[in-house]
């Protein structure tokens, strides 16, 4: 006996096989309608390609990491350097004032020793004046015989002496009024410090925006290096 059909079916199963990566195909370990079992190696692909980006992957995690260890190093250092930054110019202030205070005492000094020195020559000029005539008198008396040689020598010997104190008198009121420019001179250049100073301080002032800045850097360092984690992970 024997049987015929001519609708004759077969019973099989498809099941559809991936791989979660792609790649070229290095060797082919099954042949067409063998059998497998789960966990068979069926096919190689070329690893090359993984590989290196795994190794660029490894090197940018090494980056990421060398990146955030000098950001964090820097916030501390940052901050402290701001602190001092700071305090330094401050300082820098009360001693540019206490320079401008110096420098107007000063002046005051100056203008007290020329404000004497003026009323010395005054005094001198005053007493001169006198010597001169009482010089003159005494040439009119002494022409006529009516008052010593003596007497004419010593009012001449007065009134050179009266003029030399008006001439000693004149150069102590230049040297005084000089003392005043170079005094009035030094309270411009302690006023100019004290404005180097503020300025000095206004810059230093800027510190806590210079330690978000630090902070923020730390911040994205940190970022990039969990980036470069979650890449290194994948490449694996």
């Amino acid at each position: 006996a024997r049987e015929t059909t001519d609708d004759a079916q077969v019973d099989g199963y498809i099941i559809p096989i991936s791989a979660k990566v792609g790649g070229i195909v290095q060797a082919v370990y099954f042949e067409d309608n063998q059998h497998v079992k789960a966990g068979t190696v069926l096919v190689q692909i070329d690893p090359r390609d993984y590989e290196a980006a795994l190794q660029r992957a490894e090197a940018e995690e090494a980056a990421a990491e060398a990146q955030l260890r000098q950001a964090q190093t820097g916030v501390p250092i940052t901050s402290k350097t701001t602190e001092s930054r700071l305090a330094t110019a401050q300082a820098g202030v009360r001693s540019a004032n206490a320079q401008v205070a110096a420098a107007e005492r000063e002046v005051a000094a100056a203008k007290a020793q020329l404000n004497s020195a003026q009323a010395r020559l005054k005094e001198a000029e005053a007493r001169n004046v006198l010597a001169q005539q009482n010089l003159k008198r005494m040439a009119a008396l002494v022409a006529k015989d009516e008052i010593s040689r003596q007497q004419y020598d010593t009012a001449v010997a007065e009134a050179s002496s009266a003029q030399a104190a008006v001439e000693a008198a004149q150069a102590a009121v230049a040297q005084a009024e000089q003392a005043v420019q170079v005094a009035e001179s030094h309270v411009l250049q302690a006023q100019a410090g004290v404005a180097q100073a503020r300025a000095a301080v206004q810059a230093a002032e800027t510190a806590p925006e210079q330690v978000a800045s630090s902070e923020a850097q730390a911040g994205a360092a940190e970022a990039r290096l969990r980036q470069a984690r979650a890449n290194l992970a994948q490449a694996k």
